[in-house]
């Protein structure tokens, strides 16, 4: 028996597990064999799907991105250790 401030580890009966990883696995194997009578696929690169989705969304999530990043490396510098902590302290880790 377990104590009862501890949670018991959850523990998954075999019998659930295995339709489980079959069906995931018969999943994946029609989905990696292309269709009868398609064409070869041509591969397409990162920077052409990058230009075919471009529109007002692209923009405003990469300004968002942008903003962010700023947001971030701007709180990155005002929590340095060296803004916090008074002169002659050194921090130990």
């Amino acid at each position: 028996m377990t104590h009862p401030d501890k949670i018991a580890p959850m523990r998954i009966p075999r019998a659930r597990i295995f339709p489980a990883v079959l069906l995931a696995v018969t999943a994946a194997a029609a989905a990696a064999q292309p269709p009868t009578g398609a064409a070869p696929v041509q591969p397409v690169g990162i920077w052409q799907l990058f230009l075919q989705s471009f529109d007002a969304f692209t923009v405003l999530l990469l300004l968002g991105s942008i903003t962010a990043g700023a947001y971030i490396f701007r709180a990155l510098v005002e929590i340095r250790p060296g803004a916090i902590l008074p002169r002659g302290l050194k921090p130990s880790v």
